[in-house]
């Protein structure tokens, strides 16, 4: 897919992205396999140091990463201060996000690096949105085979290494589609597939003239959103999101839409003419329940809501204090419950609670800095369209949990594969 003159593929960085954008570890080889996986891609990131030094020199927009970079210090220093400050000494806030942020930087430079290094490959950043996408459309895939294939799903629990929360999660009907070959896949996964969508509707314009390749972006797409519901509802509906945020771009930015809209159409009519055999297969089963909630709410006169979303909003009923919201409290995980501090799922309100407004600040800004400079400083109108879509989608789910600390790396990673004549403006011909 992509049109050979402008863009191929690296199968061996398809491969390796495959398994380290959901990687699982066998049950009994865990500590073997982890000294394996992080031992290998270590040393490469360390035997190719010069590479990612010639990266980031000549990435189009290495002064706002290293603004970015300066962000992250300070937040840092957030969060290591609030619980000193406060004298709770809760660190786990730490020891968690840290170890994410660690696994997810070399997990996603590791693909990056293997992309910068082949020749052949003319536009780096369009290889990586690519590589990411078949990576989670081939994570769906699997999902929905071994959702078909019960026998598979067994066998996998019984081989790979999950915690005992997340076997318990698991064992409910209704959470069936939640599985693939990581074990449970949840809200990360699923916002993993909406970042897949953002990337997807960037190439379908860039190559809107190769009907090969926009047939391929909308079956991806539409692999991804299938993700979304199978994983989490709130994915779903952030997902439905960004496809409409993609189309309207779409729609503003050519005349010549005729390709889209037959493609448009087709899915439309196909949805109609199987939506009533499917509605009641789906209402009779618990699994498939779940993961079609939001359509089947809306169907039935409730609205684009569910259960989720129903207890998301009473979360949203919580008083801050005026000092809390500007220090915070220093209290990441209630050492009562184990649970989050003061029972609170939302990404954000956790770390105002934790570390107050200033420290939330500077953690958005590591994210959101270097995107808010491509969407001044760009003419390319694609790359702004992609920085803006990237920056509502981080928003959107930090209003139900935390996604900042998966989606830095990605991000940090395709960003750094921008040349300067990509930054320039893209004529669509």
């Amino acid at each position: 897919m992509i049109h050979k003159k402008n863009h191929n593929l690296n199968i061996f960085a398809l491969g390796v992205s495959i398994y380290l954008i959901n990687s699982f570890y066998f049950k009994d080889y865990v500590l073997i396999q982890q000294l394996l996986v992080w031992g290998t891609t270590g040393l490469f990131l360390f035997f190719n140091i010069n590479v990612l030094s010639s990266m980031f020199n000549k990435c189009a927009i290495r002064k706002k990463i290293s603004e970015a970079a300066l962000f992250f210090i300070l937040f840092v220093l957030f969060s290591i201060l609030s619980p000193i400050a406060h004298l709770t000494f809760d660190f786990s806030f730490l020891s968690t996000t840290f170890l994410k942020l660690l696994s997810g930087f070399v997990y996603s430079l590791v693909p990056a690096v293997i992309i910068f290094k082949d020749n052949r490959i003319i536009s780096k950043f369009d290889s990586y949105l690519l590589t990411f996408s078949l990576s989670m459309a081939c994570y769906v895939v699997g999902s929905l085979i071994i959702y078909f294939i019960p026998s598979l799903r067994d066998v996998i629990i019984s081989s790979i290494y999950m915690s005992e929360k997340d076997l318990d999660i698991i064992s409910y009907s209704y959470y069936a589609t939640r599985f693939g070959w990581a074990g449970l896949s949840s809200f990360t996964t699923s916002m993993k597939c909406v970042l897949g969508i953002a990337f997807l509707q960037f190439l379908l314009i860039k190559y809107i003239d190769n009907k090969k390749d926009i047939f391929g972006c909308i079956v991806l797409v539409l692999l991804l959103l299938i993700g979304c519901f199978m994983y989490a509802r709130t994915g779903a509906l952030i997902g439905l999101i960004a496809i409409l945020m993609g189309l309207f771009n779409i729609f503003s930015k050519f005349k010549r839409i005729k390709k889209i809209i037959k493609y448009i159409i087709i899915i439309v009519v196909v949805f109609i003419a199987i939506a009533p055999f499917f509605y009641d297969v789906i209402s009779n089963n618990h699994a498939l329940s779940w993961m079609f909630e939001l359509l089947i709410n809306y169907k039935e006169g409730y609205g684009f809501v569910t259960d989720s979303s129903d207890g998301l909003l009473k979360m949203y009923d919580i008083k801050i204090k005026f000092d809390t919201f500007l220090i915070g409290d220093g209290f990441y995980i209630d050492k009562a419950t184990g649970g989050y501090y003061m029972k609170n799922d939302i990404g954000f309100v956790r770390m105002i609670l934790y570390f107050g407004i200033f420290g939330l600040i500077t953690q958005y800004l590591t994210f959101v800095a270097p995107l808010i400079g491509t969407i001044k400083q760009s003419k390319n109108s694609l790359l702004k369209m992609l920085s803006i879509s990237l920056i509502i989608i981080l928003l959107l789910f930090e209003m139900k949990g935390e996604t900042w600390v998966t989606m830095l790396p990605y991000t940090f990673s395709l960003f750094l594969l921008l040349k300067g004549e990509e930054h320039k403006a893209y004529e669509n011909k």
